[in-house]
């Protein structure tokens, strides 16, 4: 069963969502990541375009998500570097 997952960006008429769902076929620890688009002024604004796509492991996804925190914080905001 597939929950809505909310939009992490909305801008300009744009959305972009991200999802994270299991691939039971290539094994237990398989997953599947996708982020997904939608533009209200399209000719059809609730179809969804794939804007990324990956299938990894587990272990893979969290060294992604690591990856990009890390990537983060040496950009700190203005706040944290005071």
């Amino acid at each position: 069963m597939t929950h809505p997952v909310p939009p992490f960006l909305n801008a300009g008429g744009f959305t972009y969502t991200a999802e994270v769902r299991p691939v039971p076929a290539l094994g237990d620890d398989a997953l599947h990541l996708s982020i997904r688009t939608r533009w209200t002024g399209a000719r059809q604004p609730q179809a969804e375009q794939v804007a990324f796509s990956l299938t990894l492991s587990r272990t893979e996804l969290e060294q992604l998500v690591a990856d990009l925190q890390q990537a983060l914080s040496s950009h700190p905001t203005k706040e944290q570097a005071q």
